[in-house]
């Protein structure tokens, strides 16, 4: 670890003042709310649903907003980010465990953001990742039970390995983009359309055709990992493809 950081000092950098900024946001945070009678993991109607939606994972195995039986299987939100809550919260049994080791998690943003920008402009890649470390909605939505900061983090997994693809032709950094993209929907459905960016992007970057199509096939299918079991879910119970009833309103309205 000791020799990474003398030999990755840009990187080291950014992760080290991302922790530490993570860390002291969190508490600060934390007494806050304790101060104004407030629970952190409930600062809102939608974190309180991500909450009970994991609760329900963890103890009865079900996805549902029903705080008892009989269990309502629930159609609007995607199981992405309440199964992520499920594992942490397996684990930590802790609500305030769970946003701490959240915010860990997404203090890594910045680096990606860095390592991801760098194949373009190394000074310009420090300066945003450092911009980032510091940016406050980012620091205010890792620290909360809200879909955002995971959908951030994977979005750029995904975008990092399908800028590492660009680079070395690697159809493995493709499939791993996809996957992480594929993730990303069942997290905030918005990412349903970002294949056709993504796909769009690998078309211009191709060679010839006959890469481009052998490229769109693993792209499509690693997203289709994810998302198509889902979706057949929401086929069988609710007669409807969509993996989520919001359907083109939210996206139309508010993305």
């Amino acid at each position: 670890m000791r020799a990474w950081l003398k030999s990755h000092p840009r990187e080291a950098k950014i992760i080290l003042w991302s922790l530490a900024v993570q860390v002291a946001v969190f508490f600060v945070m934390r007494l806050t709310a304790e101060k104004q009678g407030l629970d952190l993991a409930a600062l809102s109607g939608d974190a309180s649903a991500y909450r009970i939606l994991a609760e329900n994972l963890t103890k009865n195995s079900v996805f549902s907003l029903s705080e008892k039986a009989p269990f309502f299987l629930e159609s609007f939100r995607t199981p992405g980010y309440p199964l992520f809550l499920a594992v942490l919260f397996s684990v930590l049994r802790s609500w305030s465990a769970v946003l701490f080791a959240q915010g860990l998690l997404v203090s890594f943003l910045p680096l990606l953001v860095y390592l991801a920008a760098r194949k373009m402009n190394e000074k310009a890649a420090f300066a945003a990742a450092f911009v980032f470390i510091f940016e406050p909605t980012r620091l205010f939505l890792s620290n909360t039970l809200l879909s955002d900061a995971l959908f951030t983090l994977l979005l750029f997994i995904s975008v990092f390995f399908l800028l590492s693809f660009f680079e070395t032709r690697r159809q493995r950094d493709l499939f791993l983009s996809s996957l992480a993209l594929g993730f990303s929907a069942l997290v905030r459905s918005i990412a349903l359309f970002l294949p056709f960016v993504f796909l769009g992007l690998i078309f211009w970057k191709a060679v010839e055709k006959r890469s481009f199509w052998k490229s769109a096939i693993i792209f499509t299918a690693g997203f289709l990992i994810f998302v198509f079991p889902w979706s057949l879910r929401n086929k069988i119970i609710f007669n409807s493809w969509q993996i989520s009833s919001v359907a083109s309103y939210n996206p139309a309205y508010y993305n």
